[in-house]
Order: structure tokens, then sequence, then C-alpha cells
């Protein structure tokens, strides 16, 4: 007979033996899986530099940008601001009252922009990836106007791509102001010039009649009280020698008096127009110079504003006083031809040839006031000089376009 109690022992025995080797197998699992393990490290030093270094660049540029007098920022394609600099801050809500946000489109703002489609297409052009500069007017009206320079640049991506603009404003309000007063003490002067040569003329015109008028007559006066005292002396006494030498003289005063009133307003210009002046003084140039003057004018006048033809004549006549004290020149040609609704006037010589210093040089009063004579009719002066090969001087002046009146103002 089986004892009960050995048969428990056994099978307690028997399971405790069964728990053992499950626990063996776990722990063997369990090491199994330890021995699999995957361990993965990854070096990520040059990211996390590279990383710093985008912030420390970031902050830079921020620094710069602050820093920047001019208004600086940035927009993204749908004209909404990426970055602003205080400057640009002020000027926004200096000249029109309005605080600017990250995010917002800059042309939200009512009172920003007087031409709103202008700007977008400016802006538009530059998400096209152009990059220019664009002259602007800032401000409401009524209120303080600023000047601008935007230079617009578009931004790119890592691929290529135009993902913004960025926009740089000059303030140039002071420079344009002092242009615009530059520009009006320019134009003052200019009619200032102007009336000066006109009173300048109508006085040497005044003075030249005097002198033809009342001095002619005076003179012409005492050389007839000379000749006849001449024809009452007795024939062979000193007296009518003597007579005779201030008749010769008066004769000469008489010559002098006429050359000098024809020099201060020549008659022949307003009595047989532009051709007959210019003619007469090219030849008075050959012989008081000995250098030959050859002239190529129109067949007839051009109808040409009487104060026109003055200005021409003054041009050419200051022309060759300047050839005569500084060219060394034999020769000289002129020619006057009318170019469609230009008007030229060509004086060339063959002397030294001016230089870029006398060019240049302010106290070149003469070459100053040719420039000036023609400046006054919209015209232009300019001079070329070759060393050795002489100087040209050619005058450029827009006649009007109207066939009516033949080129007069």
């Amino acid at each position: 007979m089986t004892n009960p109690r050995s048969e428990n022992d056994e099978l307690l025995l028997r399971l405790n033996v069964a728990r053992i080797v499950l626990a063996e197998e776990e722990e063997e699992e369990e090491e199994e899986e330890e021995a699999h393990t995957i361990v993965s490290l990854l070096d990520v030093t040059e990211q996390k530099r590279a990383e710093a270094q985008l912030v420390e660049r970031h902050a830079t540029l921020n620094a710069l940008l602050e820093s920047a007098a001019a208004p600086v920022f940035s927009l993204d394609r749908d004209y909404r601001y990426t970055s602003f600099n205080s400057a640009h801050a002020s000027v926004m809500k200096g000249l029109y009252g309005v605080e600017i946000e990250i995010g917002q489109s800059m042309l939200e703002y009512p009172a920003v922009l007087e031409d709103r489609e202008e700007a977008r297409k400016n802006l538009d052009r530059a998400l096209l990836g152009e990059q220019f500069v664009q002259s602007a007017i800032s401000g409401e009206p009524g209120r303080l106007r600023r000047y601008f320079e935007v230079a617009h640049n578009p931004i790119f991506d890592g691929v290529g791509e135009v993902i913004g603009v960025s926009v740089f404003a000059s303030d140039v309000t002071e420079r344009k102001r002092a242009e615009q007063e530059l520009a009006q003490s320019h134009e003052q002067m200019h009619a200032l010039t102007t009336y000066w040569q006109a009173s300048f003329e109508a006085e040497r015109a005044h003075i030249a009649r005097e002198i033809h008028d009342e001095f002619g007559q005076s003179m012409t006066a005492l050389k007839m009280d000379l000749t006849w005292l001449a024809h009452h002396l007795p024939e062979g006494d000193e007296k009518v020698d003597r007579l005779r030498g201030m008749n010769t003289l008066v004769d000469d005063s008489i010559a002098l008096m006429r050359r000098i009133a024809t020099e201060l307003r020549p008659g022949l210009l307003d009595d047989l127009g532009l051709n007959a002046a210019l003619e007469w003084q090219a030849v008075e140039f050959s012989k008081r110079k000995g250098i030959p003057c050859k002239l190529n004018l129109p067949k007839d006048d051009l109808a040409l504003d009487p104060a026109l033809n003055t200005t021409l004549f003054r041009i050419f006549q200051e022309t060759l006083t300047n050839i005569a004290r500084h060219a060394q020149a034999t020769r000289v040609s002129a020619s006057l031809k009318q170019k469609e609704q230009t008007l030229i006037l060509t004086i060339r010589d063959n002397g030294r040839g001016i230089t870029e210093a006398e060019l240049a040089n302010p106290r070149s009063l003469g070459l100053l006031s040719l420039r000036e004579r023609a400046t006054q009719w919209g015209g232009q002066t300019t001079l070329r000089g070759a060393a050795g090969k002489g100087t040209t001087v050619t005058v450029r002046i827009p006649l009007p376009t109207s066939p009516v009146n033949g080129g007069k103002r």
C-alpha cells in the first residue's frame, strides 16, 4: 500500500523542479533579448554649431537693421510684414500715424499709399525676381512730405524660389529739397541773366544811336565849319594847312565814331538782317586780325525772332574775340543752317585747341556767356578741342514747330 504522504512530497518536489526550469528559461530569454539590443549614436555637434551660428547671424542681422537709420523691411508673397526695423516703424508712425505689426499686409493700411496699385506693381516686380530702385513720395496731402529712393530685392529660399521681398528705403528728402532750391536759384539766375542781356542790348542800341546821331551831327557840323573857314582864307595862308589837318582829324574821328557805334549795335542787323551782320563781322575780323574767316550761310535770311538774331550775332562776335585772344589760329570757318526744327551755328578754327582745364575753368566768363546766351532760348553750346587741330563751337537752338510764325517765338 502506497504511503499518501510520500506521494504528496514527490508531487511537490516535481512542481518545484518545474518552477525552477521555467524560471531558468525566462532568464535565458531575457539574456537573449539583452544580447540582441542595438544602440545607435548620432553626432549632432556640427548641427548644433550651425544652429548657434544661425542664431548669432540672425541676431547680428537684427542689430544691423536696428542700427540702420533708413527704413528697412521685408514682406512675404502676400505683402505681409515678416520683419522691419525701428526706423521703418517710426516713419510709418510719423507720416501716416499707423502702428505696423508682423504678419499684417502693408497694403491694408488705408493711409499708407497714395497709389496702391503702383506699389503692388513694384512689389510684384521684385516677387518675380527683379532687383531695382524706384523713386517714391510718401506722406498724406497736407502733412509732411518725404522723398525716398526705394530699393526692391527679391528674397530666395534654398532652392531658388522667391519667397518674399526686402525693401530698403533711403530718405533723400533733404537732397531733393536742395536740388529744388538749386533749380529754383538757377531759374532765377537764368531769368536775371536774360533780363540783363536784354537790358544791355537795349542800352547798347541807345548809346549807338546817340553816338551816331548826336555826336555824328556835331562832328559833321564841325567839319562843315572847318571847310567854310578854309575856303574863306587867302590862298597860301598857313592857316589853311592847319584847317585841312583838323579836317582830316575830324574825318578820322567820324570813322572811329561809326565803328564804335556799329560794334555797339550793328545797324546792319536791324536794317538788313542776320546774314549781312555776320558777313560784316567776318570782314571786320579778317581786316583787323589778319585771319581769314569763311562763312557758309543760308541763301536767304531765316525768319527768326529779332532777339534771336541778336543772340546768334553776339555768340559769333564773342567766339571770334576768343579766337583772336587765345586760339593762335590762322583760319576760321563758320556755318549757319536750320535742320528740321533746330538752328545750328558752327564755328571752327585751326588753332592750338581748347583744353579740358580751360573748359572746366569757372573763371572762363567768355565760355559761360556763350552757354548762357544759348540757354535762354532752350539751346545748348558745346565746345570741343583737339591739340594742334583747333576748336569747334556748336550752338543748337530749338525752333517752334508752328509754321505760322516761321520760327519766331
